[in-house]
């Protein structure tokens, strides 16, 4: 029987979702490759319709907007896959999907930005409690060997 690609997903449940819980489920859909993250259960279309467009959307490479100021009002994380062509050898990862009140799509897996967004919501709650949406600053820091990426918050 063909095994087939089941996408799981989770939705948060506000009552109980903490930063630990928002974390726990990002390192899951890293560890395996699948599954969906989202702080609300859609219900209506246009909820639906969000989900949808966020998860098969192309978008905007987050990192292409370091120094800019971006609107979020969602915040999907997605476990993906992809195979490194050097060594063959298949890749899991958590893939961060912003999406703006206009319904802008805006991803990235830099691991520094899924960092980022888990401790935005660490701090400000999931999106469906924020009442309204962010405005948030993409920068780009520089470490001792390479970069990461962070995020501040523009009030």
């Amino acid at each position: 029987m063909e095994e087939k690609n089941i996408i799981n997903a989770q939705y948060a449940d506000t009552n109980n979702m903490g930063a630990l819980a928002i974390q726990d489920q990002a390192d899951i859909l890293a560890e395996s490759g699948t599954g969906v993250w989202v702080p609300f259960a859609p219900e209506t279309v246009a909820e639906k319709a969000t989900l949808y467009n966020a998860l098969n959307s192309t978008g905007e490479k987050l990192g292409d907007y370091v120094g800019d100021t971006i609107t979020v009002s969602n915040i999907v994380l997605q476990g993906s896959t992809f195979t490194d062509e050097e060594t063959g050898e298949l890749q899991k990862f958590t893939r961060l999907i912003l999406v703006g009140p206009e319904g802008q799509i805006y991803k990235s897996t830099s691991r520094g930005m899924v960092r980022a967004a888990i401790q935005l919501m660490q701090v400000f709650g999931t999106p469906n409690e924020w009442g309204e949406p962010l405005n948030i600053q993409i920068e780009r820091v520089q470490l001792r060997k390479g970069y990461t990426y962070n995020f501040k918050v523009v009030a």
